[in-house]
């Protein structure tokens, strides 16, 4: 595993437990562990996680949870924050797919 997956998984960890604690936590992550997600493989399985967390959690529309886009956002800013960059507003895109792009951009600058 590699310095930006560290980061992601340390990211989404303290997300989660800051959000939902220890109980919420260790839900989220025996249910991915039971969809065949486990929490070491989330780096590797970015549409699993947040396909996943959404039909956990919802998406907003319709559904009285909904916090599966606000916490992939929160996860987001805070691996930014590891990283030394920043988010500039909403995410711009899926979050599976900007994870990928900022781990290809991060990489390229380690080079």
């Amino acid at each position: 595993m590699d310095e930006f997956d560290e980061a992601l998984l340390s990211a989404i960890d303290e997300i989660l437990q800051y959000t939902l604690g220890d109980i919420g936590t260790q839900a989220i992550y025996s249910y991915l562990e039971r969809t065949g997600c486990q929490k070491s493989e989330i780096p590797n399985k970015l549409d699993t996680f947040s396909a996943e967390l959404r039909r956990l959690l919802g998406t907003g529309r319709g559904q009285m949870l909904g916090s599966a886009p606000i916490l992939e956002e929160a996860i987001a800013e805070r691996l930014c924050a590891k990283l030394g960059t920043k988010l500039e507003g909403r995410l711009p895109t899926a979050f599976s797919i900007f994870i990928r792009k900022l781990k290809e951009d991060y990489n390229s600058k380690e080079k």
